[in-house]
């Protein structure tokens, strides 16, 4: 599974993530540090890639979009460590392989993740 870590995930998580078996790169190599959350999902699209972040409005814009990838996995959790963040995040993409895969949204905290497959919306 590919894998885009988002800003707020850290760069070191990216080599952790590596060893787990990952192909796995981070917003600033592919110079979208400061891009726009659209942006960010646009490039995961056009190369496969599943989003990690600690930023809800990924969700949100997907759900606007109606669109039915990239897959985005949220991290509720704050202050964790990075090598606590690339173990959560390994554990999640294969536990949740398929649905990531087919397009889905993932959201997890305190232990606990729930996922929605895409295309969504936001009920009014």
């Amino acid at each position: 599974m590919r894998l885009l870590l988002d800003h707020g995930v850290g760069r070191l998580a990216v080599d952790l993530l590596r060893s787990e078996g990952f192909e796995v790169s981070h917003v600033a190599d592919h110079g979208l540090s400061r891009a726009l959350d659209a942006e960010i999902l646009a490039f995961a699209r056009s190369s496969s890639a599943v989003v990690v972040t600690l930023d809800h409005d990924f969700h949100r814009e997907l759900a606007l979009s109606g669109a039915s990838s990239p897959s985005v996995v949220f991290i509720r959790d704050e202050h964790l460590k990075r090598a606590a963040v690339a173990d959560l995040v390994a554990g999640l993409c294969r536990r949740y392989d398929e649905p990531l895969r087919a397009g889905a949204v993932l959201t997890t905290r305190n232990g606990l993740a729930r996922f929605r497959l895409l295309p969504f919306r936001i009920a009014p």
